[in-house]
């Protein structure tokens, strides 16, 4: 939630343990500051009387209902955007592109189903690039980011950090899971010491953020935080492969703010088969209402046909 105090001296501002009384009525027994510097104005402002006012988005946390401490919480006017704070997962799939470990997986190139399928050849003669001069930021589960096989692709900061942990707030982007390590390969494995994988654009980089605390467990918070990091440091694109089962206020106006800022912002769509049909649809029906202005991503299967794609088209055009 976003927490607007006004106090006597710039050092008496809430956080930690320190929790205003108000909060404590709601049953916030600790608070964690998440950095939204790009989302919301969160500058310190000095006002005629001389006490100082600022806005930071917080998580907080309780030892009641946290259906009924959110309740009280909205009803505060100093607080906007209150939501619960959602573990978010992974939208998994198998995939012969694995950055996930030290070293490279596979010895030799190999000619997959995909490339065809989605034209990737065709795309780089016909729009001549390899996505050089492109950053991607990958709001993942992290990167292996000393891999032969996207070393050379991972984007660093003025500083010489190769990477970011949303949660821990640490320069370390090792990742929690294989998945972020999937999508940083399919996007920009650039064939490296072994000559074995390459991405749709082998010549962009990677900014990798890590947004996992353990495996399937991805706060919404730290989501934000990531969008934040990415927005600050340029990225021209942002990719996040996650799914979660009710929509976060913040996170939108994250990415609203991401789109303003000129960032392409793509999200998933799920990667549901077709079995789970009426899922697929709630999650297109969500993403839609929640994130307008994101692109959405699905699955191919082998026959080059968009699972589901009745139900999808259904769900858009209602």
């Amino acid at each position: 939630f976003l927490y607007t105090q006004t106090v006597s001296s710039k050092d008496g501002f809430c956080g930690g343990e320190n929790v205003p009384a108000e909060l404590a009525q709601c049953g916030i027994t600790s608070l964690k500051e998440i950095p939204a510097d790009a989302i919301y104005d969160t500058e310190i402002k000095e006002n005629a009387d001389g006490t100082f006012t600022k806005s930071t988005v917080f998580t907080g946390y309780t030892d009641i209902d946290e259906k009924e401490c959110l309740s009280a919480v909205r009803a505060l006017s100093s607080v906007k955007d209150a939501d619960l704070s959602y573990y978010m997962t992974e939208d998994s799939f198998t995939m012969p592109v694995e950055i996930a470990s030290p070293a490279p997986v596979y010895e030799q190139y190999t000619k997959w189903w995909f490339e065809d399928s989605v034209h990737i050849p065709q795309a780089w003669q016909e729009h001549e690039t390899l996505g050089a001069g492109v950053v991607i930021a990958v709001i993942d589960s992290g990167v292996y980011v000393n891999n032969p096989e996207i070393a050379d692709n991972i984007w660093e900061d003025a500083q010489g950090h190769r990477g970011f942990n949303a949660e821990t707030l640490a320069y370390d982007a090792t990742p929690v899971t294989n998945h972020g390590g999937n999508v940083s390969g399919i996007i920009a494995a650039c064939a490296g010491k072994s000559g074995a994988l390459i991405g749709v654009a082998p010549e962009a980089k990677i900014m990798a953020i890590n947004v996992s605390q353990s495996p399937k467990q991805i706060i919404a918070s730290s989501v934000v935080t990531g969008v934040n990091y990415a927005i600050k440091n340029g990225a021209d694109i942002i990719t996040m492969s996650l799914s979660a089962e009710q929509p976060v206020t913040s996170l939108e106006n994250a990415c609203n703010a991401a789109y303003n800022a000129g960032i392409t912002v793509f999200a998933s769509a799920g990667n549901t088969a077709k079995s789970a049909a009426a899922r697929i649809s709630d999650i297109i029906v969500f993403f839609l209402f929640s994130l307008l202005n994101s692109i959405y991503m699905g699955i191919l299967d082998k026959s080059v046909s968009i699972m589901d794609k009745n139900i999808i088209l259904e769900s858009i055009v209602a």
